[in-house]
């Protein structure tokens, strides 16, 4: 999943900066509309980073790199919600977003972590 949001992240995905081509495919993502939700899901995560993060979050370039500590903290809130268990996945957001933006942080990563669209599972 952290792959993924690299990809949101740093505008990597071209179906993020020209929706119109969302019937292309997209190697970062699952096909059809699995990875339509996926994308959207990290979308609006993201945007909930951008505007309700407790600091300018790092995120890496390469999909290759080692995790940042943000990307750490990211994919432990992921792995969490992906186990069922929302009172981690709180305690992990709550270093990434201001305590208004939790609810709608984990809600907006639900999709990748649970159902058709999910890219983190369980450990």
């Amino acid at each position: 999943m952290i792959e993924q949001f690299r990809v949101v992240w740093n505008g990597q995905c071209q179906k993020c900066r020209n929706p119109e081509q969302d019937n292309e495919p997209d190697g970062a993502f699952p096909p059809r509309s699995e990875g339509r939700v996926a994308r959207w899901a990290l979308e609006r995560a993201a945007a909930i980073l951008q505007v309700s993060g407790r600091t300018r979050l790092r995120v890496a370039d390469t999909p290759d790199a080692p995790f940042t500590p943000h990307e750490h903290s990211l994919d432990l809130v992921a792995t969490a919600l992906a186990e069922g268990d929302a009172a981690t996945a709180r305690a992990h957001a709550q270093w990434l977003v201001k305590p208004e933006a939790i609810r709608p942080f984990l809600r907006a990563l639900e999709p990748v972590t649970q159902g058709p669209a999910r890219l983190v599972r369980a450990a």
